[in-house]
């Protein structure tokens, strides 16, 4: 009787339960598009990036330009904003035939350029310095202006809202809120909707409604006449990189800490039109994600501010608690420095970690106390409402107490990250 001998090849599993990185690309994440499952394109500091299998490899296809943002035509076409790197302008790059040549187009100026849409195939809108909204006719051969408002500051998203209209977010340095405009293609002057601190940023067009999300966690939805703006609830308390709903029950918001500490990553999802959300997990994400980008309920890549691409074939994963708390509450005014000091409580245990900061309104300077001892040496940070990183102040573990000098910046809210034994907490900061 002859042995049968039965030969079992092991081979690696690699079990794709949550986000899994794939690729490493250089600068910081902006932007992911992709065009299929596996070609599609990244815009980070350094330039465009091109895969066609999916970021097991890729390529850099533009030449010293750091794209901010990006866009496709439905033929393919390619348009890019941001700065040119040698000579240190902000400007467009458009191609019309995949990245192999480029029409180039620099303006004397460092500022703006955050934004890029097509219309159709050789129609472009795009983000000019502050005040102006840029348009081209024949695919990003010739510019011309739309103003839009003179003290226009920071570009949020401009998207097309029906065939003949576009909607606008912008913030304004007098104020610092967020404004929403809607013009015409060919409008000269822009109606402004409405006016919000912490209002619509990014923007996804569905069928039947707009949503926007805000800056920390704030979702909007209206109707496609905007005549009325609905504030959601996620309990998303953190910066929003963008949001992709890919019907009227399922979506996706990114985004975390891209700058200040602590910093992490954020990717939550609903499954019933923004009732209820879940948090997934990205334990190899180095910072916040930039952009999200998914063909089905299922399928899906992100990319986050270290310019990591991630993959997931199932959502994100289970479910994850969101522990991570970035806008504590005023505990009300404990100090007796009067009605100006700000007193941040946080309950650790049965330890109580107490923060003071003040004046608050304050101009020029700024003190900051707090009662218990640091292990050692850490860093305080003064951010603005994107994230950017104003002013870092070294304290020692033997102090308690630290007066900044306040830098040169425009009046409106800002965020003071301070170092505890449990962690930061980031306080709100207003500077008259």
């Amino acid at each position: 009787m002859k042995k049968l001998a039965i030969i079992f090849s092991i081979l690696p599993l690699v079990v794709f339960s949550q986000w899994h990185k794939v690729d490493k690309l250089f600068g910081f994440g902006h932007k992911i598009i992709m065009t299929d499952t596996l070609h599609g394109y990244a815009a980070t500091s350094e330039g465009l990036y091109e895969t066609t299998d999916g970021w097991k490899t890729s390529k850099m296809i533009t030449n010293s330009f750091h794209v901010r943002s990006f866009d496709l035509s439905s033929s393919g076409s390619i348009a890019c904003s941001g700065v040119d790197l040698g000579a240190l302008q902000m400007g467009y790059r458009v191609s019309h035939d995949g990245g192999k040549t480029w029409l180039a187009n620099n303006f004397p100026t460092m500022e703006g350029h955050s934004n890029i849409l097509f219309k159709g195939e050789d129609t472009l809108y795009a983000h000019g310095s502050r005040t102006k909204t840029m348009v081209s006719y024949d695919g990003g051969r010739n510019w011309s202006v739309l103003k839009i408002h003179p003290d226009l500051t920071t570009w949020g998203e401009m998207v097309l809202i029906n065939n003949n209209e576009l909607l606008l977010s912008a913030s304004i340095y007098k104020d610092m809120n967020w404004h929403l405009y809607r013009g015409s293609l060919h409008d000269t002057v822009w109606q402004e909707i409405i006016s919000i601190e912490d209002g619509p940023r990014k923007f996804h067009v569905l069928p039947e409604k707009i949503l926007a999300s805000g800056g920390y966690g704030n979702l909007y939805s209206s109707s496609k006449e905007f005549n009325q703006l609905k504030k959601e609830t996620t309990g998303f308390n953190h910066l929003i990189g963008n949001m992709q709903y890919l019907d009227e029950n399922t979506g996706f918001i990114c985004g975390g800490n891209f700058t200040m500490r602590p910093i992490y990553a954020v990717v939550i999802r609903t499954n019933d039109g923004g009732k209820t959300w879940e948090r997934t997990a990205l334990p190899e994400a180095e910072r916040g994600i930039s952009d999200i980008f998914f063909f089905n309920k299922e399928f899906g890549y992100a990319i986050d501010y270290e310019s990591n691409i991630f993959k997931t074939i199932n959502a994100g994963g289970p479910a994850i608690p969101d522990t991570i708390n970035l806008n504590p509450k005023d505990t009300g005014n404990q100090n007796p420095q009067g009605n100006n000091t700000f007193v941040q409580e946080t309950v650790a245990g049965n330890q109580v970690f107490q923060i003071t900061l003040y004046p608050n309104p304050g101009k020029d300077q700024l003190t900051i106390s707090w009662e218990y001892a640091l292990e050692a040496s850490n860093t305080i940070y003064l951010t603005d409402i994107h994230g950017r990183i104003l002013l870092e102040k070294t304290v020692e573990s033997t102090q308690s107490k630290i007066q900044i000098e306040v830098p040169k910046i425009a009046s409106g809210m800002y965020f003071v990250s301070v170092p505890t034994p449990n962690g930061y907490e980031v306080l709100k900061w207003v500077k008259e």
